[in-house]
Order: C-alpha cells, then sequence, then structure tokens
C-alpha cells in the first residue's frame, strides 16, 4: 500500500508563502513593541539600580556585560624559543 505525503514532493520548487528573506510582520512588529518599551525602561534604570541591594545591582551588571563587552578567548601560552606550549609555571616568590 502506498502512503501519500501531505504538501509538496521533495525537490520541487516552492509556489506561495513569503518569499526566501522576507521579515515575517508579526516578528518585526514584536520586535519594534519591545524596543520601545526598553528604551522608555532605561530612562528609568538608574533610579532602579539606586533601589537594589549591592548583590542584586552586581547580578544585574553582569547579565547586562555579554551585551556590551565582547568576549575573550584564552590563548594557550607558548615558548618564543621553542613554540611548545608551556603546560606549567612555577613561581618562586621570596618575602
Amino acid at each position: 500500500m502506498t502512503q501519500l505525503s501531505p504538501g509538496r514532493q521533495k525537490g520541487s520548487p516552492k509556489t506561495g508563502g513569503r518569499k526566501k528573506g522576507t521579515p515575517n510582520k508579526t516578528t518585526a512588529e514584536r520586535r519594534q513593541k519591545i524596543c520601545q518599551i526598553v528604551d522608555l525602561e532605561l530612562q528609568n534604570v538608574f533610579d532602579y539600580l539606586t533601589q537594589l541591594e549591592t548583590k542584586d545591582k552586581l547580578t544585574f551588571l553582569l547579565h547586562l556585560m555579554p551585551y556590551t563587552l565582547s568576549k575573550i578567548s584564552p590563548v594557550p601560552a607558548s615558548s618564543a624559543e621553542t613554540g611548545e606550549q608551556i603546560k606549567e609555571v612555577k613561581l618562586n616568590l621570596h618575602t
């Protein structure tokens, strides 16, 4: 018995609907509304921060940091002379 699959057959061209790359109107409208809300609330952020306890201020700032600072990738240490990767560093501190 042969089963019929719904929709268009694999490999056939897409017909109807949004064209590829056309923005979704609902998504654009929601994004615009969220931006308006954020713009309004940004005026009040400093007032909100003064009302928070130190722990909550730090949590708030830590959550914002990824949006303001680029992440730095770790760079493996290597010897300038041999180019070999350094696996261990020992420090002898004399007081």
